[in-house]
């Protein structure tokens, strides 16, 4: 069977060239692509539909569902906030200081945001970024952990001692 598309809440899945028209699934075996959407509203859950050479395809639902532990909320797939950007990746203990954090998904203004470990208390927001003012630390971060891009830790290792100190 020739794949047609999928689509999820009706907008187009972009597979980044693992899938294409000319792709060719065999039936009656289970077959997993990963590919994303682009900027829908977020949501708790979106319907998946996959269309193929000779009609829709039946979205299996062990497949394409995933539960939280307790069975409560289940979903076929779910949009969450992005970020892209942040404009500085350095600040003071003394707080005070301006964060603006680009990215798609912050128009409902339910946001909770914290700068390694530190409330960051948002003063406006849109669908694609928000700002906010950092709190004061009470101390420096801790020495041996370095702040990365997009908010991710990496931990210091002296190379100049002969044990890796």
């Amino acid at each position: 069977m020739l794949f047609i598309n999928a689509r999820i809440q009706g907008s187009l899945m972009d597979f980044e060239g693992q899938v294409s028209s000319t792709t060719w699934f065999h039936a009656w075996r289970a077959t997993r692509v990963r590919g994303q959407v682009g900027e829908l509203p977020i949501a708790e859950n979106h319907s998946i539909s996959m269309q193929w050479e000779t009609g829709k395809a039946v979205i299996a639902d062990h497949y394409a569902y995933h539960c939280n532990v307790d069975n409560t909320t289940c979903y076929q797939a779910k949009t969450v906030p992005v970020i892209f950007d942040i404009t500085s990746n350095s600040g003071y203990t003394s707080g005070g200081q301006n964060l603006t954090v680009f990215g798609h998904g912050f128009g409902r203004g339910n946001i909770t945001a914290k700068v390694d470990g530190v409330n960051c208390t948002v003063t406006q927001h849109q669908d694609k970024s928000f700002s906010c003012e950092i709190a004061p630390r009470s101390a420096v971060s801790v020495a041996s952990v370095q702040q990365g891009s997009y908010g991710l830790r990496r931990t210091f290792i002296d190379k100049t001692h002969r044990l890796g100190w």
